[in-house]
């Protein structure tokens, strides 16, 4: 009996498909990494941003949230290298880290950054309030069809549409 007639021998490995070197995954971008890159870039953004609570449990949120809480915190101008010295040996160093290097391997710059922290906000409260989670401060701009869909939406969930909005001289804002 030769090796390709036993089980296992030369013609069993023929019908298994080849292994071949898997390519790194490539993770698909985070609202929370972007906003994270915009404020390594602008720090001195952080102090004036109210975050929503964060559902999404991913490294890069906690970390924006991490590093948004020292921006606020910090007295003095801070650097992206300092940030980044700050995090080192704990748990949002990598993502600090990550972050960072991404932002200037696109080539961003700070006033591109400041525009992709402020888009982002936005879009960020949007999303919290969407999910219910949270109801965007009345600096945060929407348009007349996004608090059309607000109301609606709290009218599914059964809130009451009075209480859930914010009536500042006569005009309801949210």
């Amino acid at each position: 009996m030769s090796s390709s007639d036993q089980p296992g021998g030369a013609l069993a490995n023929a019908d298994r498909p080849r292994r071949t070197a898997r390519l790194p995954v490539r993770r698909a971008p985070s609202l929370a990494r972007e906003l994270l890159q915009g404020i390594l870039l602008q720090p001195g953004l952080a102090r004036s941003l109210a975050l929503p609570p964060m559902p999404d449990p991913s490294a890069d949120a906690a970390a924006l949230s991490a590093v948004v809480g020292l921006c606020g915190t910090a007295a003095g101008e801070l650097t992206a290298a300092g940030i980044v010295q700050f995090f080192i040996g704990t748990p949002h160093e990598a993502a600090v880290a990550d972050a960072l290097a991404t932002a200037e391997d696109q080539a961003l710059t700070p006033d591109l950054a400041e525009e992709r922290v402020k888009a982002g906000m936005a879009r960020y409260w949007q999303q919290a309030e969407r999910a219910g989670t949270a109801r965007a401060p009345l600096d945060v701009a929407s348009t007349p069809e996004e608090r059309e869909r607000m109301r609606q939406l709290d009218f599914v969930r059964g809130v009451d549409g009075a209480a859930a909005s914010i009536a500042q001289n006569g005009v309801e804002t949210r």
